[in-house]
């Protein structure tokens, strides 16, 4: 439902999803992290071994993983690739597996990727 607001609504709106969003911010970061995660936003294209394909886009990214935003809900334990797209173009594909996952508005899931690294 669409609906018009006023400015002071709409700043008082904002305002809110800005400090939910903060306020979320806060509780990831307090948890203990080896790696330091970088708000970024770039988009990904997530494939299956089987041919599937999932455009979204990062939340964060580290060196051990991503948050990522898709119109997609992805099982915990599922392993896909992801081609993180590069400004100066092309990508990186990086395997990765799904830890966690939750609704994100109406249509889109929040998911949270380990990146299954080689033991060197």
């Amino acid at each position: 439902m669409l609906t018009n607001l006023r400015s002071s609504s709409v700043k008082t709106l904002v305002d809110q999803i800005v400090a939910e969003i903060r306020d979320e911010n806060s509780q990831f970061e307090n948890n203990l992290r080896a790696v330091v995660r970088e708000k970024i936003i770039i988009p990904v294209l997530v494939c299956a071994d089987s041919g599937e394909e999932v455009s979204g886009f990062t939340r964060d990214l580290s060196a051990a993983g991503a948050c990522l935003i898709t119109s997609r809900r992805f099982l915990p334990g599922e392993e896909w690739t992801i081609d993180l797209y590069r400004l100066g173009g092309g990508s990186s594909s990086i395997v990765a597996e799904c830890r966690w996952t939750r609704a994100f508005g109406e249509s889109f899931w929040l998911s949270g990727w380990q990146f299954v690294l080689d033991s060197e």
